[in-house]
C-alpha cells in the first residue's frame, strides 16, 4: 500500500516503484452555491448523486498556489467521507502502551517548536522517515488501516501513515493545521496511487513524501496528479482539466475502497 522510505528506496523524481492505494469508503452528493463553480461542480453533482446525505460544494479560493495546477472543490466534512481521517483528530498522547515512542515523540516536538516553519518541515520529515516501511491490508484491495502515530513508530507503516505522523508532529510543534493536507495522488507514469503530506508556507506548497529523503517543492515532481486531498475538516476534489465525469468516478472509486 505504501512506498518504501528513503532509506530503502532512492528518491525517484517521477515516483517510486511501490503502489500506495488508499482503500474503501463513502459517497457524495453535491449542491452548488457559487456561480463561478457551476460548470465545475455540475459534473460532481451529476456523478455523485448516489449519496444519502448532501454536501455543499465550494471552489477553493486562490490564497495559495494550486496543487499541481489543479482546481480544488471542497466536498465537505472529511471524517464523514473518509472515516480514517478521524486519526488526524486523535490526541497522540491518548494511546496507551507506547511509553518509549511517546518519550521520543515529546523530545522531537520540543526541538521542533523552537524552529522556523521551513526547518520544522525538514526536521520532522527526516525524523519520521527513519520509521521502517510496512505495508498493511490495503494492498491488493483489502480494507486499509490508518495507523496511530505511536503505533506507526513502533511497527512501521505505509505512505499515508508517514503522512499522518508528520501531520500530527508538525501540529504538536505549532505548525498551522490549516496549512497542511494529506494528498492522494496518482503517478501519471506508473499509474500507481500514493499519499503525501502537503504543507504550505506563504502559500507555497512543500511536499513531504515518503519516497523522498528531502522535502521538495511541488514543481520538482511532475508526475503526480492529485485526485483528492484532506485536512481535519474537509475533503477536496482536484480537477486537472480532464473529463470531469471520469475524474469524479475515479474519486468515487478511491473513496469506495477506503474503509
Amino acid at each position: 500500500m505504501f512506498s518504501k522510505t528513503s532509506a530503502q528506496t532512492p528518491y525517484q523524481p517521477n515516483g517510486g516503484p511501490y503502489a500506495c492505494e488508499p482503500a474503501k469508503g463513502a459517497s457524495l452528493t453535491t449542491s452548488v452555491n457559487r456561480r463561478t463553480a457551476l460548470s465545475f461542480a455540475w459534473g460532481v453533482a451529476a456523478c455523485a448523486a448516489f449519496s444519502t446525505w448532501p454536501v455543499l460544494a465550494q471552489v477553493a479560493p486562490r490564497r495559495r498556489e494550486p496543487l499541481w495546477g489543479t482546481l480544488e472543490l471542497n466536498l465537505g466534512l472529511s471524517t464523514k467521507l473518509v472515516p480514517q481521517a478521524e486519526t488526524l483528530n486523535l490526541p497522540v498522547e491518548s494511546k496507551p502502551g507506547y511509553g518509549s515512542e511517546l518519550l521520543w515523540w515529546r523530545a522531537l516536538v520540543a526541538r521542533a517548536r523552537n524552529l522556523g516553519p521551513e526547518r520544522q518541515l525538514q526536521m520532522v520529515h527526516l525524523a519520521i522517515q527513519k520509521t521502517p516501511y510496512r505495508p498493511d491490508g490495503g494492498f491488493g484491495g483489502e480494507a486499509d488501516y490508518w495507523t496511530h502515530p505511536l503505533e506507526f513508530l513502533q511497527r512501521g507503516g505505509d505512505c499515508e501513515d508517514y503522512a499522518v505522523a508528520k501531520f500530527k508532529m508538525l501540529e504538536a510543534a505549532g505548525f498551522p493545521t490549516t496549512d497542511m493536507r494529506i494528498a492522494i495522488v496518482r503517478n501519471a507514469i506508473t499509474a500507481q496511487f500514493h499519499a503525501v503530506l502537503v504543507a504550505y508556507i506563504d502559500g507555497q506548497a512543500s511536499i513531504l513524501d515518503s519516497q523522498s529523503p528531502v522535502v521538495y517543492q511541488q514543481a520538482r515532481q511532475t508526475a503526480f496528479d492529485p485526485i483528492c486531498s484532506l485536512d481535519r475538516k474537509s475533503l477536496w476534489l482536484h480537477w486537472n482539466g480532464s473529463d470531469l465525469n471520469r475524474r469524479v468516478a475515479l474519486l468515487r472509486e478511491r473513496l469506495n475502497r477506503l474503509a
